[in-house]
């Protein structure tokens, strides 16, 4: 598996904590592990505890919460996020940013998609959109076809998973879509359809070489 991820910068523009496990912790945990920079933000305020304990199991340190509230980001200006996360790009300068997919369930996902969408006009960073089990898979159709894969090994899958598990509220039991025994089958799903073991999959909005 080529260092894919060295020298690189990563960015997450992801709306809340454990969005960032769920839709590409692995790929996080892949990506620290071949000495990428990597940081996160999220615009929800809320207690950050679990969170901390997760990203520093995918070996991730800077992380930045913003000021709005939980599940009402369509209530507020779309230019103030979109802003905020300009300000982001422009201070990080990243190679890579991850966004949601535009037809999450969630209404702060969505919110984050186009406030992304429309931050990273100048950017020439490669954008990604991610799936966040049980967010994205259930606004019908989806829309969702993975056209750009991340492999990595065990350690990292096994990683998004302990990651996960901090994340006491937000963990389910299966069958949720959230829950341990299904985050692997996702991961074994992406990882057969590009011929590798573990994957998670994406859609590639733009990509710049």
């Amino acid at each position: 598996m080529q260092e894919y991820f060295k020298n690189k910068t990563v960015l997450t523009l992801l709306a809340h904590p454990d969005d960032e496990t769920l839709g590409c912790g692995g790929t996080l945990h892949r990506a620290s592990s071949e000495g990428a920079k990597i940081y996160c933000y999220f615009p929800i305020k809320r207690v950050a505890n679990d969170c901390y304990k997760a990203i520093k199991i995918l070996g991730i340190q800077p992380v930045h919460f913003g000021k709005w509230n939980d599940q009402v980001l369509d209530t507020y200006p779309l230019k103030d996020l979109s802003i905020w996360f300009n300000e982001a790009i422009e201070r990080v300068e990243p190679d890579i940013i991850i966004l949601h997919h535009y037809n999450c369930t969630n209404q702060d996902h969505r919110i984050c998609y186009q406030a992304g969408i429309i931050a990273t006009r100048d950017s020439d960073a490669t954008i990604i959109t991610c799936e966040v089990p049980s967010s994205t898979g259930y606004l019908k159709p989806v829309g969702f076809e993975p056209n750009f894969y991340i492999a990595f090994p065990l350690d990292s899958m096994t990683a998004k998973i302990e990651a996960m598990n901090c994340y006491k509220t937000e963990v389910k039991k299966a069958p949720n879509p959230r829950s341990s025994n299904q985050l692997v089958n996702l991961m074994e799903l992406r990882g057969g359809e590009c011929n590798q073991q573990f994957a998670e999959g994406f859609m590639l909005i733009r990509g710049v070489q």
